[in-house]
C-alpha cells in the first residue's frame, strides 16, 4: 500500500477520502467514509464501474461500485481492481 503511484480522488470532498495506488498492471483503490452519516459517493470516472477483489472491508465486502454507491457512517474499503472488462 506504500509502493506505486498514488492518486487522490475526490480532492476536497468533506467527508470522504478515496485514493488509488497503481504498481505496474496492479490497482487498488481505497475508499473511507471519515463521518458519521451516510453519504453517497459523488460520481466519477475513477470510482464507476470498478470490480475486483474486496482486501479488507469494516461493512460488506465491496468487490464492484455500479451506479449510485452509499457508503455507512465510518465505512472503508480495500480493491484490488480487475484488469478485466
Amino acid at each position: 500500500m506504500v509502493f506505486g503511484d498514488y492518486a487522490l480522488l475526490l480532492a476536497g470532498h468533506p467527508q470522504i477520502w478515496a485514493y488509488r495506488r497503481t504498481l505496474g498492471d496492479r490497482q487498488i483503490l481505497v475508499v473511507n467514509n471519515f463521518s458519521g452519516q451516510t453519504v453517497a459517493l459523488p460520481p466519477h470516472g475513477n470510482l464507476q464501474d470498478v470490480r475486483g477483489h474486496c482486501l479488507i472491508s469494516n461493512y460488506a465486502p465491496r468487490v464492484n461500485l455500479e451506479g449510485q454507491v452509499t457508503l455507512q457512517p465510518y465505512e472503508s474499503f480495500a480493491i484490488l481492481v480487475s484488469q478485466e472488462k
